[in-house]
């Protein structure tokens, strides 16, 4: 599929997975926070955090059930293009 995007996303879980169990799937949620430093104009030190909503469904979800734990380090790979282009707006900010 070549309409379909992939985003890496580095950063730290906010806390443990959430498991619904819905009658056709299995939905695992976990909230992941990521953060950059940078010196603004004034030469003052700047800390940012933003936080996403990762949603796993299927099989991914059966594989990331138990794995996030809060304040550990996650990655997520997601094939949303609509995510892609959230952070990519984030970064202009």
């Amino acid at each position: 599929m070549s309409d379909i995007n992939q985003v890496r996303l580095r950063g730290r879980a906010g806390g443990d997975a959430e498991v619904k169990t819905l009658p056709n799937a299995t939905l695992v949620t976990v909230r992941i926070a990521t953060g950059e430093s940078y010196t603004d104009r004034s030469g003052s030190k700047v800390d940012r955090t933003d936080w996403h909503l990762v949603a796993c469904w299927g099989k991914v979800a059966e594989q990331a059930t138990g794995s996030p734990r809060i304040g550990r380090p996650k990655r997520d790979r997601s094939k949303n293009r609509a995510q892609k282009l959230a952070r990519r707006s984030n970064r202009a900010q």
